[in-house]
C-alpha cells in the first residue's frame, strides 16, 4: 500500500516539475548587463532612472523596454529591448503538455530579453549642438573658443590682472 502511495507521488511530482518549463528555467525577471564607453553615464528604463554605467538591470521578461543612456557632452543613445519566444518553451510544449505553455504564456516567462548585453558607444557632439542643449533663459553660459563665429556679438574679454603678479 506504502509503495502504491509513493509511485502516486512521484508521478504528481513529476506532473508538476515538467509544466511550466519557461518558468522554472527563467523565472520572471532577466538581468541585463548596461555598459558604455566613457563609462558613468546615466541610464534610464522606461522612464525611469537605474544608475551610471555600469550597471545591471532586473527586467521582466514579458515585456519590451526602452533603454536611454546619456552623458552630457554626447548624443544620446537609445535601444528597445525586445522579447523573444524563449527555447524553454519548445521543450515545455513537448514535454509538459497545454497546461506548461498556459503557465509559460500567463507569467510571460516564455520570452527572454534581447539583446542580452547593452554596451553604448557615445558619440560627442557637435559645438552647434551642444549650443542648441543650452536652453535655460535665466542660467549664464560661458564658452571658451579660438575663433569666433562672426554673427557672434561681442559682449566682454578676459584680460590677464597683473597685479597679482607683482610682489
Amino acid at each position: 500500500m506504502l509503495v502504491h502511495w509513493m509511485r502516486r507521488l512521484t508521478v504528481v511530482f513529476t506532473a508538476i516539475m515538467l509544466t511550466g518549463c519557461a518558468t522554472v528555467m527563467n523565472h520572471g525577471s532577466q538581468k541585463v548587463n548596461i555598459s558604455s564607453l566613457p563609462i558613468g553615464a546615466g541610464v534610464t528604463i522606461d522612464s525611469k532612472p537605474y544608475g551610471k554605467t555600469p550597471v545591471v538591470a532586473k527586467l521582466a521578461r514579458g515585456e519590451h523596454h526602452q533603454v536611454v543612456i546619456e552623458l552630457p557632452g554626447y548624443k544620446t543613445y537609445n535601444l528597445a529591448l525586445t522579447r523573444k519566444v524563449s527555447g524553454w518553451v519548445w521543450g515545455n510544449a513537448i514535454i509538459g503538455g497545454v497546461i506548461g505553455v498556459v503557465i509559460d504564456v500567463a507569467t510571460g516567462n516564455m520570452y527572454k530579453l534581447t539583446p542580452e548585453q547593452v554596451m553604448a558607444e557615445l558619440k560627442t557632439e557637435s559645438a552647434e549642438q551642444q549650443q542648441a542643449n543650452l536652453s535655460d533663459p535665466n542660467a549664464v553660459y560661458v564658452s571658451i573658443v579660438l575663433t569666433p563665429k562672426p554673427a557672434w556679438e561681442k559682449i566682454g574679454q578676459l584680460a590677464r590682472d597683473t597685479t597679482a603678479l607683482k610682489p
